[in-house]
């Protein structure tokens, strides 16, 4: 019953699999201000580039980037792209000296406690750790997406958030049922507070 809005990126990928990332939310809520870009990846290092835009929720403005890591052959493959987040999250913080609230979010395709996010935990905090896991598999049970903040600037979240078992609470924990109707991982949610920005 709600109207929504949603900006689609193009095709992101070094693969016959092309990929496209995509932002969804309502208008009467939020205000987009832009049009999303990508991650300029000057040495190619990421097979699927990060993509941000910019929103508006009453007061609290910020940035969204979201991204999804190579699973590859090898975990060293999904580490390597993961050592260059801070690097990304940086340089799209710096851009704007005025506005500090980033978020970083997607399917990592590795746990937040994984030695490849030892530069990342330097300055941002992950919200979902420890035993939850956001795959719905029963034999890969894995904390693979997530939201990291900067507490210190994203000073407008609630400090609630979670995980959407849908795959329990819509498909009575049918994995095979979920993943074909809505996907093989579960979404991650955080809830900020908009008007005290």
């Amino acid at each position: 019953g709600q109207n929504y809005r949603a900006l689609v990126s193009d095709r992101v990928g070094r693969t016959s699999a092309f990929e496209r990332y995509a932002f969804m939310w309502r208008p009467d809520k939020v205000e987009a201000l832009d049009g999303g870009r990508f991650y300029r990846d000057a040495g190619d290092s990421f097979l699927r580039e990060p993509f941000y835009m910019s929103f508006r929720a009453d007061k609290f403005d910020f940035t969204l980037i979201t991204f999804h890591s190579i699973f590859g052959d090898r975990i060293s493959q999904r580490r390597e792209e993961a050592m260059m987040l801070d690097e990304v999250y940086t340089s799209i913080q710096a851009m704007d000296p005025n506005e500090q609230d980033v978020i970083l979010l997607g399917d990592f395709n590795l746990p937040p406690d994984d030695q490849g996010f030892s530069q990342l935990v330097r300055l941002l905090t992950p919200l979902t750790t420890g035993a939850r896991h956001t795959t719905i598999s029963e034999n890969a049970q894995s904390l693979y997406d997530n939201i990291w903040i900067d507490p210190e600037y994203v000073r407008e979240y609630s400090g609630r958030h979670g995980v959407d078992d849908f795959d329990v609470t819509v498909f009575n924990n049918d994995d095979r049922a979920a993943s074909l109707a809505v996907s093989d991982h579960r979404p991650v949610w955080a809830i900020f507070e908009t008007s005290n920005a």
